[in-house]
């Protein structure tokens, strides 16, 4: 339905949204997440639309999505940012600054 309204032409796809909406929040790698990511994939490289995501990095990854035709990546993920910036907090506190 997404795919078929005026003005939308980027899908953003986001797996650990998806995985949270399918009850299993952080499991990106499991099979019925990867099915429905696949299943997204193709629907939207039937269109003119443009498929991007936000995931972590690693060499595997960046594969698996530009094999599903991702055009963008947002490699810098927001609870990443708030973990690294938590835990630098965390260790200036423990330093006692």
């Amino acid at each position: 339905e997404i795919l078929a309204v005026a003005g939308i032409d980027i899908i953003c796809l986001g797996p650990n949204d998806l995985s949270g909406s399918m009850g299993k929040l952080g499991q990106i790698d499991d099979p019925e997440v990867v099915a429905a990511i696949d299943l997204v994939s193709e629907k939207v490289r039937a269109t003119d639309h443009i498929l991007g995501t936000s995931t972590f990095y690693s060499e595997e990854t960046f594969a698996r999505w530009m094999e599903r035709g991702v055009r963008w990546i947002n490699l810098n993920v927001d609870f990443a940012n708030l973990f690294r910036a938590s835990s630098e907090v965390l260790a200036a506190a423990r330093s006692g600054v």
